[in-house]
């Protein structure tokens, strides 16, 4: 007979990142992670759906191939870490500091964004459409032709640089038949 293993607990968590020891494999769905530091941390892979990481210091840390569903990292220092091919829908960043890290490949639909710092991110591929993104920060992000946002809405595309094939998919109106 196995014995089921026991959720993980926020004490449990701290204490395999203390010793070392990958979050991978997890599912941490609905902890209390805010104000923690977990820098660095390999949570790949795992199930964090509405899991509270606000204030929490991120830096470098693994999401890679995880599931973030409404999750809060409102004030979150995500610099640098790996969020590609994450599901980060309806998760709360306002205010968030995600220079450098990479949401390539990731679902970022109906999050909000406000005032979170996007410079330097990679959101290539990215799906960001229903965010709400007032007063986000977007210099020298990279995009290319497959990052979406809602129709109408490309004032970030200025200050943001196009990374993908010469030429892109983009054409003019003479150029598309207009």
């Amino acid at each position: 007979m196995t014995t089921a293993t026991p959720p993980p607990t926020r004490q449990s968590v701290l204490e395999r990142y203390v010793r070392g020891e990958s979050l991978a494999g997890l599912d941490g769905t609905g902890l209390d992670l805010s104000g923690a530091d977990l820098h660095g941390a390999n949570f790949e892979g795992v199930v964090w759906d509405r899991t509270d990481f606000s204030g929490a210091n991120l830096a470098g840390a693994n999401f890679h191939k995880g599931r973030l569903r409404q999750a809060k990292f409102a004030k979150t220092d995500l610099r640098g870490a790996n969020l590609e091919r994450c599901e980060i829908v309806g998760a709360d960043l306002a205010g968030a500091d995600g220079r450098g890290a990479s949401f390539r490949n990731s679902f970022l639909n109906d999050a909000n964004l406000d005032g979170a710092n996007f410079e330097g991110a990679d959101l290539r591929f990215c799906k960001c459409t229903g965010v709400k993104m007032e007063g986000t920060r977007w210099a020298g992000a990279r995009f290319d032709h497959m990052t979406r946002f809602d129709p109408g809405k490309v004032a970030q595309y200025a200050a943001m640089k196009y990374e993908g094939p010469p030429g892109g998919v983009f054409l003019t109106k003479k150029e598309n038949g207009g």
